[in-house]
């Protein structure tokens, strides 16, 4: 049956056409994340539409004109890590051996490194930096599926978890292995 738009010509709001057989779409995955499955043709890059810094081709990234991009389905967080579960996840790694330099904050207006707040505990996390990322996310994988899931490593010989935020060569000389199911930040 349908809907009428109220406009003229013709009964009903018209179906939403089928998604053409290569589109990309997404679909529930439960425990909080959303399954992305890309186009099977892959994503072409477009051109950004402002100056880059220096306008050198490391800056443009997937941003290069046509350049394709072929991506793997994979799941992604429905939201932000809430301020809950990284304290959760933080808490517990602080216990076994993993160092953060920045505790976290509940929001834009929480306690650095307090318990969550009924009011605030589904609010991002903020105040964090990209070396306590990749070691919580190391975190969340070892409390949650085992070390050996673990994604950053300290190189690709070196094959040492990632543990300490604050060991700054480290954690910017980390090699994501990415044959492991660990959680990780998008690339």
């Amino acid at each position: 049956s349908g809907s009428s738009s109220g406009g003229g010509g013709g009964g009903g709001t018209p179906p939403t056409p089928p998604a053409p057989p290569n589109a990309g779409s997404f679909e529930p995955a439960g425990d909080g994340f959303v399954k992305i499955i890309p186009p099977t043709t892959g994503i072409a890059g477009v051109a950004p539409d402002y100056t880059l810094p220096e306008d050198e081709d490391y800056w443009k990234g997937v941003f290069i004109k046509d350049r394709k991009v072929k991506l793997s389905p994979y799941k992604l967080g429905k939201t932000e890590v809430t301020y809950e579960l990284w304290h959760e996840v933080r808490t517990w790694a602080e216990g076994k051996g993993y160092v953060f330099a920045n505790r976290g904050k509940e929001g834009s207006g929480g306690t650095e490194g307090a318990a969550p707040t009924d009011t605030g505990k589904k609010e991002p996390v903020t105040m964090v930096s990209w070396r306590d990322c990749i070691v919580w996310c190391n975190a969340y994988t070892e409390k949650a599926k085992g070390i050996e899931h673990c994604v950053y490593r300290k190189s690709k010989t070196d094959t040492t978890v990632l543990k300490d935020a604050t060991d700054r060569t480290a954690c910017d000389a980390a090699y994501a292995d990415m044959s492991k199911k660990g959680f990780r930040l998008p690339t």
